[in-house]
């Protein structure tokens, strides 16, 4: 594995144990949100280092998994609508707003449990992933 793609790897880990730290905290689910978008963003980019593919600075996940799809010989493989919802609520989390995390307003329980389980299932799916490389 190389260096720069053990950089993105460390630093996308980084972004699971803040979730891991918070995850109990629902006054922090923007922050759960946003880190949980830039683990994905890191490990795509861990990937395409990986592969040694060029990208553009961006924090689009459906744009960086096109270029894992396109350039990884392994068959990557994650479920699309993960990366959507991980796009949409992105930008939320950044900015203070009357709408809330999510654009109908903040979290219910089980919107909250079904979003910590997609990111809990896309970070098992990278760690997987590279522990085969």
């Amino acid at each position: 594995m190389k260096d720069r793609t053990k950089e993105w790897i460390d630093f996308a880990d980084k972004d699971w144990e803040v979730v891991e730290c918070i995850k109990d905290n629902p006054r922090l689910d923007s922050m759960i949100a946003f880190h949980g978008q830039q683990m994905t963003e890191k490990y795509l980019k861990a990937i395409l280092e990986e592969n040694s593919v060029s990208f553009q600075k961006t924090h689009h996940l459906a744009k960086l998994y096109d270029l894992v799809s396109e350039n990884e010989t392994n068959q990557f493989k994650i479920p699309e609508e993960y990366l959507d919802i991980l796009d949409t609520v992105y930008i939320d989390t950044r900015y203070p707003s009357g709408s809330g995390l999510l654009p109908h307003g903040e979290m219910s329980e089980s919107e909250r449990a079904k979003f910590l389980n997609i990111i809990t299932e896309l970070h098992n799916i990278f760690e997987k992933y590279f522990s085969t490389i």
